[in-house]
């Protein structure tokens, strides 16, 4: 019997293989316009200028959808060519752009337009002028076309787009053209973070658990339970910067919701997107928009709210279930994100005493009291904590049942799927009450289910991981093991669990912390002065996960050769940084509004600058350790 390695391995050399095999047809042409299908049924027409020079698509917002789009100005022109196979069609999406002064109340080149024209050896076949949107709201949309090319099939064709003339401030945005073949198999995977999630709410995670989730308990019969996984870090943006680069905070700089990836990094989304898939992002919280976040880079299609600052989950999903139907056929890598667990707690009235005993009133204070200090913004009447906890409990539960439908689509029920969180959240441990702050376990463990075709089913995986490395994993589950992207794939840990797992680090938000667990030790340095709770730069705290999960005694004295060599095994971690990636700090007034709405409150640290860690000889701490 040939092992799960083995099995992964030989899908990536048909797969390879495949490939090859279209390189080498001998097709006649410029390579840079030349494309042979990829036999995933679909490919990009790669644009070229009519001076030849190559398109540099990017994302591209129309009303509230962001496209990977290619920019037209006034009376421009931009080709392609390829062969077209059997059974194949052109799809692409366009919209209007305006930008800076606003068009003149006289200005009669308002509705310009955009003319597709297939040439076949310097002749035209076919000609489609397509009027552009208005520029009322019914405008403000993507509008897609899709063209049959049967009539074309074995045809080397030229695809050319040309904008009309137009006033200077308009554009037209030019999204994904594409070559697709549909196919009755073709692959879908898909990613699902759930923000805020704990890993012990899955109704599978502990035995005798409350928490009721029973279609991510199914997920789990189906697939691999890991059960001991990690984030990264303590807070969202950074966090799935992490998921869809591979990278770490210590590369990706990112240590606020209000920095952004830099363009050059590399993402999830360009690695499958460069192998021929169709790439899809939902997100349900406004500040992982493209324009902040920089997330956006690689999807051809990403949407979330724009004028609210969440999305309830059911709103996403529904548009999960369109937009996986317009890409029928071909091989498409979806995230979906979704908010409902996040602070504050507001499931429906059917669940909101569902687990709270319904005999107590939540509000009676002669029963009740906050500890001292405590405030809870958006529920200042409470005076039970539990009745708080139970809410969490409950936008757990109403986020599972929404997970239903999607769950029984046909094309999910075949998919790859991962389903994880960004961070947990901190429900009372350490003083902190109802909020991400600070990196204990009650904010870095998170769910992690992979079910893929052919996964084994109900394994349940103890080694300590992290979901840094699910894109790995989800590209060598989809033969793409010689895409190049950072990692190290889970599926070892699925054929050998039995085999150590390298030590996992941690950066807080706001870059006060840093943090690394070994074999069920987790040590803290802490980078600067904070006071949440209190502690000062260069001290070191260690804590022993088997005895003590929730980080109550500080071992480092009764364990102080531990602590130095962890200590030094985290420091020597922080100075391999590769640079960072990201784009800086967005402190506009909107920004700023928008994070307070979430509940976020940006307590940002000194920038690290070449180093996360600068020693101090005249500290306490340091002089310890030296």
């Amino acid at each position: 019997m040939i092992s799960l390695r083995e099995r992964i391995w030989l899908g990536s050399c048909v797969a390879l293989w495949a490939l090859s095999a279209c390189a080498d047809r001998g097709d006649e042409g410029p390579a840079s316009l030349q494309l042979p299908l990829r036999p995933t049924g679909m490919t990009r027409l790669e644009m070229v200028s009519t001076e030849g020079d190559p398109a540099s698509a990017n994302p591209v917002l129309v009303g509230e959808e962001w496209r990977n789009a290619l920019v037209l100005a006034p009376q421009s022109r931009w080709r392609a060519s390829a062969e077209v196979p059997v059974g194949a069609s052109l799809r692409f999406g366009y919209g209007r752009r305006e930008t800076g002064t606003r068009l003149g109340v006289g200005a009669n080149l308002d509705r310009p337009t955009l003319t597709l024209t297939l040439s076949r050896a310097g002749e035209s076949v076919h000609e489609q002028v397509l009027l552009m949107p208005g520029r009322k709201k019914a405008g403000r949309t993507w509008k897609d076309v899709e063209v049959p090319l049967e009539a074309y099939a074995g045809d080397t064709l030229e695809f050319a787009f040309s904008f009309s003339e137009a006033p200077a401030v308009l554009s037209c945005a030019l999204a994904s053209p594409r070559l697709v073949q549909p196919r009755d198999d073709a692959p879908t995977v898909i990613l699902i973070t759930s923000d805020t999630h704990r890993r012990d709410h899955l109704g599978l995670a502990e035995e005798g658990s409350r928490v009721e989730t029973p279609v991510l308990d199914q997920l789990a019969r189906d697939g691999v339970l890991f059960e001991d996984c990690f984030a990264g870090t303590n807070i969202t943006l950074p966090s799935h910067a992490s998921i869809l680069t591979g990278l770490s905070v210590r590369d990706t700089g990112l240590v606020s919701n209000s920095m952004g990836l830099m363009a050059r990094a590399r993402s999830l989304a360009e690695a499958y997107a460069e192998e021929g898939w169709f790439t899809m992002a939902l997100f349900s919280a406004q500040h992982l928009r493209h324009g902040l976040s920089g997330l956006g880079q690689g999807f051809d299609r990403m949407r979330g709210p724009t004028k609210e600052s969440e999305a309830a989950a059911s709103i996403s999903i529904e548009r999960f279930d369109r937009w996986l139907q317009t890409e029928e056929g071909i091989p498409v890598f979806i995230w979906l994100h979704v908010f409902d667990a996040h602070a504050p707690y507001d499931p429906p009235e059917d669940l909101r005493r569902h687990y709270y005993d319904p005999t107590l009133d939540p509000f009676d204070s002669q029963s009740f009291s906050l500890p001292a200090g405590v405030q809870i913004p958006w529920a200042p009447k409470v005076a039970d904590l539990n009745y708080i906890r139970s809410l969490y409990t409950s936008e757990v539960t109403h986020l599972d049942r929404q997970l239903a439908a999607l769950m029984d689509h046909p094309r999910v029920r075949r998919s790859t799927l991962a389903f994880t969180s960004d961070h947990g959240e901190v429900l009372g441990n350490h003083g902190l009450y109802f909020m991400h702050q600070g990196i204990y376990p009650d904010t870095l463990a998170v769910p992690l289910i992979l079910r893929w075709p052919g996964s084994p089913m109900g394994l349940r995986v103890p080694t300590a991981v992290t979901h840094q490395d699910l894109g790995r994993t989800l590209l060598d589950l989809s033969g793409l093991s010689a895409s190049s992207f950072p990692g190290n794939s889970l599926l070892h840990w699925v054929e050998a669990p039995q085999d150590p797992a390298p030590a996992r680090y941690a950066i807080s938000s706001g870059a006060h912390t840093a943090a690394v667990e070994k074999e069920g030790w987790l040590l803290f340095l802490h980078l600067h002065d904070h006071d949440s709770p209190t502690r000062v730069r260069h001290q070191v705290e260690l804590f022993d996960l088997n005895t003590d999960p929730s980080c109550q005694q500080d071992r480092v004295e009764a364990e102080f050769d531990r602590a130095r060599s962890m200590r030094a095994d985290l420091i020597a971690w922080l100075d391999a940084s590769t640079g960072s990636l990201t784009s800086g700090r967005a402190t506009s007034p909107d920004v700023t509004a928008e994070l307070k709405a979430l509940g976020y409150v940006e307590n940002v640290g000194a920038d690290p600058g070449d180093r996360w860690y600068e020693p101090d000889q005249g500290s306490p701490w340091c002089a310890r350790f030296k």
